[in-house]
């Protein structure tokens, strides 16, 4: 779905095409292909900020994928709606930190990491 397709879709089928994306880009970074990878990242802000504009901020339609079996689909939704759901999306980043796999040990100790020198204010 192009970018200016976005607003045209029903929440349902961007819930859909994020989960997709973020499988999508699963493969592509574990195959190492990172211009993939990005491409895929910058179509998944599209779908975020979409769904954010949506009365109610409709990301939280995506709180349902912190139970998701993929780890990078629980990864890039509490990483990118933490602060819709901070409590539950910490514990999948702390989680998936704690795993040992990587990459997703390392993303999500990162990710962790960050929040909380926001939360000190250090950024």
């Amino acid at each position: 779905m192009k970018t200016a397709d976005l607003p045209k879709a029903t929440t349902h089928e961007l819930v859909a095409l994020f989960e997709k994306l973020a499988l999508d880009q699963e493969v592509e970074m574990l195959a190492l292909e990172s211009g993939r990878y990005s491409r895929i990242y910058r179509q998944i802000s599209h779908v975020l900020d979409e769904l954010k504009r949506r009365e109610g901020d409709r990301r939280r339609d995506l709180l349902r994928f912190l139970r998701h079996e993929s780890r990078h689909v629980r990864y890039v939704v509490a990483s990118h709606c933490e602060d819709l759901d901070p409590s539950r999306s910490r514990a999948v980043l702390r989680e998936i930190a704690n795993c040992g796999i990587t990459p997703y040990a390392l993303y999500a100790g990162m990710e962790l990491h960050f929040f909380e020198r926001r939360d000190r204010g250090e950024l």
